[in-house]
This record gives structure tokens, sequence and C-alpha cells, in this order.
């Protein structure tokens, strides 16, 4: 297989255009379901509708989830550690 025929990133972002992702940042175990609506060569994206959930816990340990939405957000690349599509018929 040659460099050009090589799968990147972006091929991936392309096909999930429009659609509902789950995404998974770095940091304060957040994630974020969204649509995809643009993307860059640094695979920075825009979802909007976006759901986001965050994990934390408390000083006695015990695990805390909140959760908020948005309009639209704005992700860098270099934050980003998954992205996959949600399957709506679930």
């Amino acid at each position: 297989m040659s460099a050009a025929e090589k799968p990147m990133p972006q091929d991936f972002l392309r096909l999930c255009l429009e659609r509902r992702v789950k995404v998974q940042i770095l940091e304060g175990g957040r994630e974020l379901v969204g649509v995809l609506q643009a993307y860059d060569e640094h695979c920075n994206i825009v979802l909007n509708e976006v759901n986001e959930t965050s994990y934390m816990y408390d000083e006695k340990g015990t695990p805390l989830r909140t959760t908020r939405q948005m309009d639209l957000l704005f992700i860098r690349g270099e934050r980003i550690v998954t992205i996959s599509p949600v399957d709506e018929s679930a």
C-alpha cells in the first residue's frame, strides 16, 4: 500500500459529517455527543446540538456525573482522544 492510499483521520471525519458522533477529550473525564459540522487538517472539529457529560469525584471519592447542553462547540484536535459514530438505531 502506498502512502497515497493510506487512510487518514480526515477520511473518517468526512464520512461522519452531518452525523452524530461521540468525542472523548483529554481533560476532566468529558464526553461529548453532537452532530459533526466541520473539521480541518489539524482534526479540529465543530459540533452542534452538543450534550456534554463530565465525570468527576467528590472529596469522599463518590462519582459525580454532570451534564449540559450547548448549541455549538469548537474542539481543538490536540485535545481529542477518540471520535466514534453514534448508533442512532439503538
